[in-house]
């Protein structure tokens, strides 16, 4: 089990709090999930709106930083989540390699 699927368990598990589907499809195989892009962002919406499960002090920041990022790279539109205590939350993005000054081979 890699990082995709521990991000999916909790993305699943999340489902239970918010009410909704996560629009992360289960394992390829490949520690690969696809996403429905429309549904994951409003799933992420009703999770972040929840407070505290999220925000920066919350119990799956780490998780939210990488959902963000992963909305991010989605959108390709930079996005500011602040919560209620009116802390940002730290977006965690993959970068391509072109974005990290590397070229391909």
């Amino acid at each position: 089990m890699g990082r995709a699927a521990l991000f999916y368990d909790i993305a699943v598990l999340l489902e239970r709090y918010v009410g909704q589907s996560c629009g992360i499809s289960v394992d390829n195989g490949m520690d690969e999930h696809e996403i429905d892009p429309d549904v994951f962002i409003a799933f992420f919406e009703l999770v972040w709106k929840a407070g505290w499960i999220a925000e920066a002090d919350g119990f799956i920041a780490g998780w939210a930083s990488h959902a963000a990022g992963m909305i991010e790279n989605i959108t390709l539109e930079p996005r500011t989540w602040i919560d209620r205590d009116g802390v940002e939350l730290k977006v965690a993005r993959y970068l391509r390699n072109d974005e990290l000054g590397i070229s391909g081979s």
